[in-house]
């Protein structure tokens, strides 16, 4: 059994409040990634020098969050979830052979392993195919396969080298009528990359994709002289990868002959990339996009607004945004669909406490740090105490007070595999402006009690912001707690 035991909250937190604030169905998140003259990316920046245009209409900001500084280290029996050197950033691969050339589809798979082979660590860089057939095939998967040991090591890609070469000998034959066709092709691809985004969403915070591929051409001709667009659903799938944090990045392949830049299948590759805050490259650009996809996971800036004067018409709302400063642009996404959310606060909550409690890592959006310690008067109780980074939540002000409210729950990992999600406990913070400077120095301290069982091997803390959807979870490993 495992037990979640309201504690005393912090001397700022009110208990049993409401929020009554009135706006837009959800805000809008953006993550921007600020590039010099050479392409590099501009880390300096606050909150004064961006502006935000939705629909050319100019938006106040309430959010901003400069790139990420993250700890090397923490005190003894404390846990973190922004730890480590630099930021951890998961990159997916995806060799396309299904709209690769024939000649080129070797090339690719030279380009990956090379890429890979000259990484300091592979170790959050995945790889899946995109076969002839149309199915997308996990090679050095997310998650490990059923029956297959994924490889460990500085660089999988040397060890993945047989399997690889056996693939590519399958995948060299020739490709079925149906197979061929542009209409079936674009089909399937978009299947695939939005099975790949599904299995994609299940990690927490920013990732990248990298699609090495021909694309599939923007329009197609169709019976009785009418034609296929894809920009609709390629807006709609960028939509989808935006609100996961997935960024594409996008390796156009060609070769003299067989194809060539600015074809209507490389517009499709630039237009994903543009709208998603990617970038796009030419041909054998394979390991500097893969360079740089990991490079700017650690270089970008998160805004939010709540958008004004923006109906909810289910239309794709155009986003732009400026810096006051020379020399410089922004790279973010390229819009959103103003669709009316038909899930409330409380549901939209519940469903990211719960995607939390079943994600494959930390989530970093709202940086945590804990401690656990086992109470005198039982073996089975501990005391947990949590430091909240305040500069994650979105606060609003009023009369020198500032406010938010949370969710705060926590989930149990048995050794048995199975993960449970206790009832969350609503916070509402009340701050003055005293209160929130000490709180954003030292961080907010909230404390829980817990009551533990033998069954339990960690257990995760997570917290959402109920006005923006931030979210942030911490795991805590049981063994050794004192």
């Amino acid at each position: 059994m495992f037990i979640l035991l309201i504690g005393l909250a912090s001397r700022s937190v009110r208990a049993g409040e409401t929020s009554t604030r009135q706006s837009y169905d959800q805000p809008v998140r953006l993550d921007v990634l600020v590039l010099d003259r050479h392409g590099q990316p501009v880390i300096n920046l606050d909150q004064d020098d961006f502006k935000v245009f939705d629909g050319g209409k100019s938006q106040r900001i309430l959010y901003f969050r400069p790139p990420r500084v993250r700890q090397d280290t923490a005190a003894p029996n404390v846990y973190a979830n922004q730890l480590g050197p630099g930021l951890p950033t998961t990159t997916i691969i995806l060799l396309d052979l299904l709209n690769a050339k024939f000649m080129l589809r070797a090339n690719g798979w030279r380009e990956i392993i090379h890429a890979v082979d000259g990484l300091k660590s592979s170790d959050n860089v995945y790889l899946y195919l995109l076969t002839i057939h149309g199915k997308l095939y996990p090679v050095h998967p997310l998650s490990p396969v059923t029956g297959r040991v994924r490889p460990s090591g500085l660089s999988w890609a040397e060890k993945e080298r047989v399997e690889l070469a056996r693939l590519m000998r399958e995948q060299s034959g020739l490709r079925s009528v149906d197979e061929e066709d542009p209409g079936e092709r674009t089909d399937w691809t978009m299947r695939a990359l939005t099975d790949l985004g599904g299995r994609m969403s299940a990690v927490p915070g920013r990732k990248s994709l990298v699609w090495i591929s021909h694309g599939f051409p923007a329009v197609l001709p169709l019976p009785g002289n009418q034609w296929f667009d894809s920009t609709p659903y390629l807006r709609a799938l960028s939509n989808n990868f935006a609100n996961s944090q997935i960024v594409v990045y996008t390796v156009d392949q060609w070769l003299d002959g067989v194809g060539s830049p600015g074809s209507l299948s490389t517009d499709t590759l630039q237009l994903l990339s543009d709208l998603t805050g990617g970038r796009a490259y030419a041909s054998d650009r394979t390991e500097t996009a893969i360079a740089q996809a990991i490079d700017d996971a650690a270089s970008f800036y998160t805004i939010g607004y709540f958008p004004q004067l923006v109906k909810a018409d289910g239309k794709f709302h155009k986003l732009r945004v400026t810096i006051d400063r020379s020399g410089v642009r922004a790279q973010t996404r390229g819009g959103y669909f103003a669709n009316t959310v038909s899930q409330s606060v409380d549901e939209r909550t519940m469903n990211l406490l719960r995607q939390a409690a079943a994600a494959l890592g930390n989530e970093p959006g709202i940086s945590l740090r804990a401690s656990l310690k086992k109470t005198a008067d039982s073996l089975d109780n501990a005391g947990l105490t949590i430091r909240v980074d305040l500069t994650d939540l979105w606060l609003t002000a009023r009369n020198h007070r500032h406010h938010a409210q949370i969710e705060l729950a926590v989930a149990g990992y048995r050794n048995d595999g199975v993960r449970e999600l206790l009832p969350a406990t609503r916070i509402d913070l009340d701050l003055s402006d005293e209160e929130l400077n000490q709180d954003q120095k030292n961080g907010l301290e909230l404390t829980r009690n817990v009551s533990l069982d033998n069954g339990l091997r960690g257990i995760r803390i997570i917290l959402v912001d109920r006005l923006s959807g931030n979210c942030g979870s911490l795991d805590i490993p049981l063994a050794g707690t004192s």
